[in-house]
């Protein structure tokens, strides 16, 4: 005789939506474009050294490297100061009152935080 499978049962007590984060630019953070940045970088800061060599050691083709050296050189010359985790949830609370759901995020508003 076959068992009843019992009450369907949702597989989690809460689901979470959140926007797409972009850069400052509003282009959509991407590991291809190399405009990510890890958010530790912020609250704990990075210097520019390390930046250019996360750069170098990835899978990004000559071209995008070289542009993300650029974007890199020209926003953060002296790489990002640390700021903490206070300083960046402030700044995503900020940004994103009254914003539809994408958060363009540039890092060196963290900084005012």
């Amino acid at each position: 005789s076959a068992t009843s499978p019992g009450p369907l049962q949702s597989p989690f007590e809460q689901v979470l939506l959140h926007g797409m984060v972009r850069d400052a630019e509003g282009r959509k953070m991407s590991k291809s474009l190399g405009n990510v940045i890890d958010p530790l970088a912020v609250t704990d800061g990075r210097p520019l050294a390390d930046m250019l060599a996360d750069v170098a050691s990835g899978n990004l083709s000559a071209a995008e490297a070289k542009r993300a050296e650029a974007r890199i050189l020209a926003d953060f010359p002296e790489g990002i100061p640390a700021s903490g985790a206070d300083a960046l949830r402030g700044a995503l609370l900020h940004l994103m009152q009254g914003q539809s759901a994408d958060v363009n995020m540039d890092v060196r508003r963290v900084q005012s935080w």
